[in-house]
């Protein structure tokens, strides 16, 4: 506030909150999407409690075996992040934006609870998954600025996709299947 004075500070605050009130319903169009597109691949298997008791790869030098998600996404990112948190944000977002709903001034004082706890939780998950796949893992941010893997890469991070994209391979006249180049 003191580098930008208390009065422009607040036109900021009400624009800010305006802005977020009209625009958090598209939020809600993000998450459902993200569902309906990763709710297939995000069901965990016998492979992602190894992937855990490994710790994913993090702590010792070999890489637990993974699909096309690691078990820390399919857990952390999708089934919580996404999933949870984005539910939770969801609904208390639309029982925040309209207050003249009938509900009670309890309700809305747990909708704004809610929405603010769930709100950092999946903000946290989110940089971590943000690090995680640009400077903390070597290699993963050529992935996401290309769109493409290194066979070595997939064969050390997502070994299990890896052979499955290269059981597909042969189909495609040549293109690469899942981003992974055809020079295996």
């Amino acid at each position: 506030i003191p580098w930008m004075g208390l009065k422009a500070f607040a036109a900021y605050a009400n624009i800010a909150v305006v802005v977020h009130n009209y625009l958090g319903p598209l939020f809600i169009v993000g998450v459902v999407l993200e569902i309906l597109m990763w709710a297939r691949i995000a069901i965990p298997s016998k492979v992602d409690v190894e992937w855990f008791k490994a710790g994913g790869g993090y702590f010792g030098h070999a890489h637990p075996s993974a699909g096309k998600l690691n078990a820390g996404e399919k857990i952390f990112v999708f089934w919580t992040a996404t999933v949870g948190m984005g539910i939770l944000i969801s609904i208390s977002g639309l029982v925040l934006d309209f207050p003249n709903l009938g509900f009670t001034r309890e309700a809305m004082q747990n909708a704004n609870l809610i929405h603010g706890i769930a709100a950092i939780i999946y903000v946290t998950i989110i940089l971590m998954h943000m690090y995680l796949g640009s400077i903390g893992v070597h290699g993963a941010l050529d992935a996401m600025t290309s769109g493409r893997v290194s066979v070595e890469w997939a064969k050390e991070h997502h070994d299990l996709w890896y052979e499955e994209v290269k059981g597909t391979a042969g189909r495609d006249e040549g293109k690469s299947a899942g981003g992974v180049p055809r020079t295996a």
